[in-house]
């Protein structure tokens, strides 16, 4: 598991993976899950500016996001139960369906049957046309009947949280996340590094491979996908991949792996623009191409990796820099 997470840039995609639902007295719990949850996962959490960016209004975002993310993980307290938006998105994640792990912070299952919270509630349905009494209650009922996890005090946040983590990886695999946008992409390669520079063995994984075949396959499809490409660059997809294929040539792992990363590399620069061009001769690419040209498998596709950064002068000023060295 990761155990780090980054905010994103903002997010355009109409669907998450995980909505972090929670009352504002559980920030600092839901804060630190969100930071240990896999990168992979594309998550719903208010604090971050990429689910509710600077300047736009936030309700729209915050109902669409809760109906059409996959797993809403409802911290549920007291607080939760006799607050308002907490229980708006709660109403919308039963109104349409969308799976509910319940984690109950210092509130017990049947503590859902006391009603002391009715009294805000019918406060809060005078000033709001969209709070309907029975269907809160019906969305409270809702959670007492699913199967959720109870937090121990005794036993503390970081272990309840390891807890939760491994619960929505059962629910929510990472491993079957398809990867068929910009963000998931950048997150696949950054999980990626992330977990080899802990064990050198874990970078070639399936879902880094499905990672790069979408980057290929959006360059070869051209002009349409121009939005998207700009996207993966705005994503530091390149500098990802620059790591990545450090690591890949260090460890001498797979030169087929190797392979496929230059390649994503190459289509990046090539569509992406002088903006790509420069991320990747900052990162320090060239002289990670140059060792590849003593590969027999990835020469090819390190000689145009190379002919695309040269076409920024920055780049060659980099690379007679790089020769110089390499000559004292």
């Amino acid at each position: 598991m990761a155990s780090s997470s980054s905010s994103s840039s903002s997010n355009d995609l109409s669907t998450y993976d995980i909505f972090l639902s929670h009352s504002g007295a559980q920030k600092g719990f839901v804060n630190g899950l969100q930071k240990t949850l896999p990168l992979i996962y594309i998550v719903f959490f208010d604090r971050d500016s990429g689910s509710l960016p600077p300047g736009f209004p936030f309700p729209p975002r915050i109902f669409e996001a809760a109906k059409t993310c996959k797993l809403a993980v409802v911290v549920v307290s007291q607080e939760f139960i006799s607050s308002k938006w907490p229980m708006l998105e709660l109403c919308t994640f039963v109104e349409n369906s969308v799976q509910i792990l319940p984690l109950f912070f210092n509130l017990k299952p049947n503590d859902l049957r006391k009603k002391e919270w009715v009294a805000k509630w019918e406060k809060y349905a005078t000033e709001d046309s969209r709070i309907n009494m029975l269907e809160w209650k019906k969305a409270v009922e809702k959670l007492r009947s699913i199967n959720g996890l109870v937090f121990d005090p005794l036993e503390g946040e970081v272990v309840f949280t390891n807890i939760v983590v491994n619960t929505i990886e059962r629910i929510l695999p990472s491993k079957n996340l398809k990867v068929d946008n910009p963000e998931r992409v950048a997150r696949v390669l950054q999980q990626g590094n992330i977990d080899h520079s802990r064990a050198p063995s874990t970078l070639e994984s399936h879902i880094s491979l499905e990672a790069l075949t979408y980057i290929n396959e959006v360059a070869d499809r051209g002009g349409s996908n121009e939005p998207i490409l700009n996207k993966l660059v705005d994503l530091n997809v390149v500098q990802e991949l620059v790591q990545l294929l450090r690591s890949v040539n260090e460890n001498n792992t797979s030169p087929s792996f190797m392979r496929a990363a230059c390649w994503a590399l190459d289509n990046l620069m090539w569509k992406g623009g002088t903006l790509a061009k420069r991320r990747a001769a900052d990162a320090g690419s060239m002289e990670v191409l140059v060792r590849m040209l003593d590969c027999e498998v990835t020469v090819d596709c390190a000689v145009y990796c190379l002919r695309n950064i040269l076409a920024d002068s920055s780049a060659k000023m980099k690379l007679e820099e790089l020769n110089k060295e390499r000559d004292m």
